[in-house]
């Protein structure tokens, strides 16, 4: 399962309410995660089907898929290794 973050709208609880219910309308297996006022992660299988359903959140600011982690304990070498441009090429920007 891929993890992805969802930024939630200006009602928290309604944004929340609304992703579970069209992840279950769409038969998607998904698990929470973190959560907090403001974001919501939730693990997700079947991630192809996730775009048309992306589409048609209106309570979500944003949301994207979670690329990795790192924790404060991690050295800033660990963060910066995200924007190395070998990890961009392979995770964030398409094939031409």
């Amino acid at each position: 399962m891929d993890k992805y973050f969802f930024a939630l709208g200006r009602y928290p609880e309604i944004s929340l309410a609304e992703i579970q219910t069209v992840l279950k309308k769409n038969n998607l297996e998904y698990s929470p995660g973190l959560q907090s006022s403001e974001i919501a992660v939730f693990s997700i299988a079947d991630s192809d089907k996730l775009l048309p359903i992306f589409n048609i959140l209106g309570g979500s600011v944003k949301y994207g898929k979670v690329l990795g982690e790192i924790s404060y304990d991690d050295k800033e070498i660990a963060f910066q290794n995200f924007f190395e441009l070998k990890f961009l090429k392979e995770n964030v920007i398409p094939p031409s």
